[in-house]
């Protein structure tokens, strides 16, 4: 819909769509991907409840809504050039990607990307699930190597998880097995006595 400039919402305000707001800033070129997204801009002498304001806060407003204007529509831009054109296709993941490198490996030709690994990752600088973000782009630089809740009354029911594998070998079956259970915010039970035995070493004096 070309005429998204101007709808009321349901509380009688103003709605300005997103190629409105381009428009408005001569932006439309590209602005056709925005539809999504919505900006509601309260009437000049009021606010959401209806309370009549000073000029000098009305003025302020404007001002403000203009800058929210520009910085939505730059930051659509944005992520549409790196994430393409449909905002319902996004997703954190995408950009926020967790890597891992060998530290000497990493700087070899061939086999520095054969032993990288890399996770999607969800969380950022401010959840639980820490994922902090490098200072150019999203991609996932800080966050909890290992994840460990031990129960001290019973410590049979520890859980566990690192962010890779047991093993650092990268040629190892375990060099990367538990990156998708880290990932996806899983863990593993510690408990004293392995579940069962895969070998056994004898040390004799």
């Amino acid at each position: 819909d070309d005429q998204d400039l101007g709808m009321v919402g349901p509380g009688g305000e103003q709605q300005v769509g997103p190629r409105g707001i381009a428009e408005e800033h001569g932006e439309a070129d590209g602005a056709q991907d925005l539809d999504l997204f919505g900006i509601v801009v309260e009437d000049g002498g009021g606010d959401a409840l209806g309370v009549e304001q000073p000029a000098h806060r009305v003025a302020e407003a404007a001002v403000t809504a203009d800058d929210d204007r520009r910085a939505l529509v730059e930051a659509v831009a944005s992520l549409a050039a790196t994430e393409g054109p449909d905002p319902a296709a996004w997703r954190w993941g995408g950009p926020h990607i967790a890597r891992f490198e060998h530290p000497l490996l990493r700087f070899l030709p061939v086999l520095g990307p054969r032993s990288r690994l890399e996770a999607a990752t969800g969380g950022d600088e401010w959840t639980i699930a820490r994922g902090g973000i490098a200072p150019e782009g999203f991609r996932h630089v800080h966050g909890a190597g290992l994840r460990l809740v031990a129960d001290l009354a019973d410590p049979d029911r520890t859980l566990a998880i690192i962010a890779t594998g047991q093993s650092g070998h990268p040629l190892s079956d375990h060099w990367g097995d538990l990156l998708p259970a880290w990932r996806d915010g899983r863990a593993l039970l510690l408990s004293r006595q392995p579940a069962r035995l895969r070998g056994e070493f004898r040390l004799l004096p």
